[in-house]
């Protein structure tokens, strides 16, 4: 027998005569479910005992065998302790399912006896509970001799049920973390989608891959909370308005579908539920889509001005203008149709290569970031690290379009001795990079200290130089291999001006031990020691203050980059504080704060200075060494671009 039927079956033993309603308050379920668990029990118990409900009387049990059913109860308690969780992170996840599950208060005192731990591990167990549950504008009600309950929205309770069974890898791990019976849950897991495959299918209608277990998951936690009498309600409005939106005949034809094979009649206000999750899936967007994926599709005079306040932001902090970039524009603008209802209604997108994102594209990152403060100000909504990674993409594919346009570059090639070898370089450089270089010198080692490098970006040499060149240096094989010529082609790719990035730094503005403990305190220090050594304005400080209104700028692996919201210093620098003990930013912890102010004219930054700042914030080897070294000579060491050049 399943142990919670056997708990709800030993429950009505110790408590002969117990009304449904009285068993309902117990387990805080509904009558119905009641009566669906009655009826489980006697199907597990047949021949053994049955449960029996008289009229005036409550619960009766008749055993027909009572050493069997004692075995069978032993069994189930001998389960019961075995599935148990066994830690403090599993406790989080069985207190999470059994309050989101519960209609009614439960005392925390029987929840440390059903888990078999003390009162104090429950209450500091509760307290992760209710942070996972504020994610989702849940909270823990206390009533004293009453216990605790779970209050918010029922599409609220859906979305943190749906999380938690998404943390396990497969439909029979999401199962166990909902405690419910693994293959009855994969069933319906594989009905629903059946359901969904059939419909999309013939509709046409394309889910992101990604979003695809998350809606099917969404679908399945909607069917068990139904079953238990728990249903969305929807004002008149917002549902004639959902109505009204492409994706809810498609909800209909899938909730058709499920309840044919299910026998489960969805109402209109779930079918709404449904069709707001494909709305939020919907693919849009993909730069190898076809038209029809995208038919019918408007973009709102609303949707092109945030896409328009998003490279704004990214113009203001970056200084790359790709305000009239539009195949970005479109790509960003289509990208926020489902984004919007995902904001709306608190849905969740993951994003399995949000790390491949951080460490290829750090720079469109970063500019996703920022942007994402402006959608995020619009919306009022915060976006996820997995929404940034999304919209980094879009900035991704802007920035290399930008690269095939880029400046040829000058480049020397150095040999040992000899011009015939350096010649013979020269042609195999013309081959490989032709469509990348305007002008190739040669040069043997002897003669490197006669070059005119006003005339050069890059030095490919064969051999290690015996004197220091003002430009990058990339030491090659004199047989240029695969790697070689793919390290080659990305370095004429980049910004030959990533140089100045190292100016932008300043001795005096390298704080190694800071002792703030705010995130305004970190700032007012670093404005106040960069107001003594840069013409700064007199409003400098309450710009900072404004961006961070807007959204926090800390945004993970321990950094955080306050930046005024406009230009507001006649000079670029970057001032840098780290602090002796984490600091809350955000909802992040920060050790590492960049203070970066751009100039009104810009003219002394590069677009290689935003790259290296990128590479640096974003990389955790590069934050992990910073803050164990602790010194302005490390700084400079991971912020060279000669030495990051060099050392490919």
């Amino acid at each position: 027998m399943d142990v919670q039927l056997a708990r709800f079956a030993l429950h009505i033993m110790e408590h002969e005569g117990i009304k449904p309603a009285e068993l309902a308050e117990a387990f805080g379920v509904s009558v119905r479910t009641v009566r669906n668990h009655v009826q489980a029990v006697n199907r597990s118990l047949e021949g053994v005992a049955s449960i029996d409900l008289a009229r005036g009387r409550g619960y009766t049990v008749s055993v027909a065998d009572e050493q069997a059913l004692d075995a069978i109860f032993e069994q189930a308690r001998k389960q019961r302790r075995a599935s148990l969780p066994q830690t403090a992170e599993a406790r989080v996840s069985y207190l999470l399912n059994d309050l989101l599950s519960r209609s009614d208060y439960i005392a925390i005192d029987t929840l440390a006896s059903v888990l078999y731990v003390s009162r104090t591990s429950i209450s500091n167990d509760l307290k992760q509970v209710e942070e996972r549950l504020a994610q989702f504008g849940l909270a823990i009600d206390r009533r004293s001799h009453h216990g605790i309950k779970v209050i918010g929205s029922e599409m609220a309770k859906r979305l943190c049920l749906a999380s938690l069974a998404m943390e396990g890898s497969d439909e029979l791990k999401g199962a166990a973390r909902l405690s419910v019976d693994a293959e009855a849950y994969r069933a319906l897991f594989d009905v629903v989608s059946d359901c969904v495959d059939d419909v999309t299918t013939e509709e046409r209608f394309a889910i992101n891959s990604v979003a695809y277990r998350n809606l099917i998951t969404h679908i399945v936690i909607a069917l068990l909370r139904i079953r238990e009498g728990c249903y969305v309600p929807m004002e008149g409005e917002q549902l004639t308005e959902i109505r009204k939106s492409p994706s809810f005949p498609i909800a209909r034809r899938i909730s058709d579908a499920i309840g044919a094979r299910t026998g489960v009649v969805l109402p209109d206000e779930e079918v709404a539920y449904i069709a707001i999750h494909l709305a939020g899936k919907r693919l849009l967007g993909d730069f190898d889509a076809g038209d029809d994926q995208e038919a019918g599709l408007v973009i709102s005079d609303e949707v092109w001005d945030v896409v328009t306040g998003m490279l704004d932001a990214v113009w203001r902090t970056f200084r790359f203008d790709l305000r009239h970039d539009l195949e970005l524009r479109m790509n960003l603008a289509r990208h926020l149709v489902p984004l919007e209802v995902r904001l709306h209604h608190h849905l969740h997108l993951d994003n399995p290569i949000l790390g491949d994102i951080k460490s290829r594209f750090p720079l469109a990152y970063s500019m996703a970031v920022e942007a994402g403060s402006s959608l995020a100000a619009h919306y009022e909504a915060e976006l996820s690290e997995e929404e940034i990674g999304y919209i980094a993409l879009s900035f991704a594919l802007a920035l290399e379009r930008q690269k095939t346009d880029a400046p040829k570059k000058r480049i020397l090639v150095v040999c040992a001795s000899g011009s015939g070898s350096a010649r013979l370089l020269e042609h195999r450089y013309r081959q490989e990079f032709g469509s990348y270089v305007e002008h190739i010198e040669t040069c043997d080692a002897a003669h490197v200290r006669f070059v005119d490098f006003s005339r050069i970006d890059y030095v490919f040499t064969t051999v290690p130089l015996a004197e220091e060149v003002p430009v990058p240096v990339r030491q090659v094989g004199y047989f240029l291999d695969a790697a070689e010529v793919s390290d080659v082609r990305e370095i004429l790719l980049s910004d030959s001006r990533r140089s100045d990035a190292r100016p932008l730094f300043c001795e005096e503005l390298f704080l190694p031990h800071a002792s703030c403990s705010t995130p305004e305190e970190a700032i007012e220090l670093l404005v106040g020691k960069a107001s003594r050594v840069y013409d700064l304005s007199p409003d400098f400080l309450d710009l900072v203050y404004r961006r961070e209104q807007t959204a926090p700028t800390a945004f993970g692996n321990r950094v955080a980059m306050p930046h005024p919201l406009e230009a507001a210093s006649t000079q670029s620098f970057v001032a840098l504080a780290l602090t002796d003990e984490p600091i809350i930013w955000g909802g992040r912890e920060v050790q590492a704060v960049f203070l970066v102010s751009i100039a009104r004219d810009a003219t002394d930054v590069s677009e290689g200075f935003f790259s290296a700042m990128s590479e640096l914030v974003l990389s955790e080897a590069f934050i992990d060494r910073l803050l164990s070294e602790r010194s302005w000579q490390t700084l400079i060491e991971l912020v060279d671009p000669i030495e990051s050049c060099s050392a490919r």
